[in-house]
């Protein structure tokens, strides 16, 4: 099989040109993901033709141009994966990721591995008994977050009554993962989404500052997708809050940190031209290139850059990043 990812670099509000490399056919949009701040542990997981997680990786600015598939003693998926980076500075998770996944018994399904999934910490095990109507989303909050849920994994998405739920699995000692830990489904408000969600940690260090973002689509009078966004407190959600913009797609977060460590929030869409558009949240949303997108954008913050993935109109994974300010 053959495919391509792409990348590129420059200002969060002037993007390049997105850069192509061989890589495998996909079925979805490669998600992206990192160990911290280290650029060059950047790696996307993506579905690939046979229904199977694939695994490319990157030094940061070109990618390897091979994709290698994951082991998997289960059925297939039916779901594109989210993956992020475990970033703890010691033990045995040091420079793994976790990876979540749904089968076609619409469970969603977590693995723990190194980068390329040589070593497996912990393979495809179901989180509880909920099924669900979309693709999950996987972020971790370290143990250097503001507030909860610190050092803990934290797993999302929209239920077959169209809420959106979460889930935490909290590192044992040593920053070991059992998954066991993970604790049940709780809602987060009675909004009613259409999409798969996006949450990701806001690397957020201020003592009870906000943790985390969650993002899903939701649908409008006239058929419209509309993104909304809420945020967690360490002890509770916000309200949604909607943002400008209709969408085909899914939205994709990531969080970057600038030069003077100010955070730029990030969002990311395929609006009805089949082009990827960001905006910062709140801010109006502007079109990456021309490129067209034919799947969901992924998205991941490395430090002082923001990278954004996506499937383009031959079925090829690309990417495509920008420093914030």
């Amino acid at each position: 099989m053959n495919g391509d990812t792409t990348e590129v670099k420059g200002e969060l509000s002037a993007w390049g040109s997105w850069i192509t490399a061989p890589g495998e056919l996909l079925n979805s949009s490669p998600a992206l993901a990192a160990n911290g701040t280290n650029a060059s542990t950047l790696t996307g997981y993506a579905l690939g033709s046979n229904n199977q997680i694939w695994v490319t990786t990157s030094n940061g600015s070109t990618w390897s141009g091979s994709w290698s598939q994951l082991s998997n003693p289960g059925s297939t998926f039916t779901s594109s994966p989210s993956a992020v980076g475990l970033d703890v500075p010691s033990g045995g998770l040091v420079n793994h990721f976790a990876l979540a996944a749904m089968r076609s018994d619409n469970k969603y399904y977590v693995r723990v591995q190194n980068r390329a999934g040589s070593v497996v910490d912990s393979n495809w095990t179901a989180v509880g008994t909920m099924t669900f109507s979309t693709a999950p989303s996987i972020t971790f909050v370290p143990a250097s977050a503001g507030s909860a849920p610190k050092n803990s994994l934290v797993l999302a998405g929209v239920g077959n009554d169209g809420r959106m739920y979460w889930a935490r699995n909290t590192l044992g000692t040593g920053n070991t993962y059992s998954a066991s830990n993970w604790t049940g489904f709780s809602t987060v408000g009675t909004t009613i989404f259409v999409s798969a969600p996006a949450v990701t940690y806001s690397q957020n260090t201020l003592s009870g500052a906000n943790s985390l973002i969650l993002a899903g689509g939701s649908e409008d009078v006239n058929g419209n997708v509309n993104f909304q966004y809420a945020t967690y407190s360490g002890t509770a959600w916000s309200s949604f809050t909607m943002l400008s913009g209709t969408f085909v797609s899914s939205p994709a977060l990531a969080v970057g940190r600038g030069e003077l460590l100010t955070r730029e929030d990030t969002i990311y869409g395929v609006e009805l031209d089949s082009k990827v558009y960001v905006a910062v949240i709140g801010g109006a949303f502007s079109a990456i290139g021309t490129q067209l997108s034919n799947g969901n954008p992924t998205a991941v913050g490395i430090g002082g850059e923001a990278y954004v993935g996506m499937r383009n109109t031959s079925s090829i994974g690309t990417s495509n990043s920008a420093f914030s300010p």
